[in-house]
């Protein structure tokens, strides 16, 4: 599998989460990430700084949106709210696009039930 900027996208192992994902084989030049699941097999889209900001964003707000904080009972309802609204339980195997109408969904419901109070 090829990076975005041409490297090879390269299986490595997360220690802090003990978990696997892509990496480009350009690191440190290039930062791309893509989540891999227990069998090694990719997940989602390449990630790239744009997309990893826009997914921090994502979070930050669904944090805000759902709870006061990061608590395992938030992390419940934003992976069943992701999975109703995209069919993915995490923010993490969103695409640019998911992202961005969920983020736009997120705004539009906040400016919403902002009238309505």
């Amino acid at each position: 599998m090829k990076c975005k900027c041409g490297g090879d996208m390269i299986l490595r192992f997360n220690k802090k989460c003990n978990c696997q994902f892509y990496g480009c084989s350009n690191y440190p030049s290039c930062k791309n990430t893509m989540v891999a699941d227990k069998e090694g097999n990719p997940i989602g889209a390449i990630a790239d700084d744009e997309l990893r900001a826009l997914r921090k964003k994502l979070s930050d707000l669904l944090y805000e949106y759902f709870g006061s904080g990061y608590h395992w009972a938030d992390t419940c309802e934003i992976a069943n709210f992701l999975q109703n609204e995209t069919g993915k339980p995490y923010v993490s195997r969103l695409n640019k696009e998911e992202v961005t109408n969920l983020l736009n969904k997120i705004a539009k419901d906040k400016i919403v039930s902002e009238n309505n109070t």
